[in-house]
């Protein structure tokens, strides 16, 4: 039942990523669950996803920026 709350707790708050323990043990509690912060940091490496991942979506594309030849400016583009 916690992991349910929990997940739901993480979809609806702006902070998802940086919500601690303590705060998902008082957002549960405000929801009728008591968990111990042991719990709560369970419950949050279990429902959020790898660090990796999070990073990746923030991650500027590989796209050379318009009017780069991708060259490392070795040399100038062709005119």
């Amino acid at each position: 039942m916690a992991s349910c709350r929990s997940h739901s707790i993480l979809d609806e708050r702006a902070d998802a990523d940086t919500l601690t323990p303590e705060a998902l043990t008082e957002a549960l509690a405000g929801r009728g669950v008591n968990v111990s912060l042991t719990t709560a940091q369970a419950l949050l490496r279990e429902l959020r996803p790898p660090l990796s991942s999070r990073l990746s979506s923030r991650r500027p594309s590989r796209e050379p920026p318009a009017g780069d030849t991708g060259n490392g400016d070795r040399r100038p583009s062709p005119r």
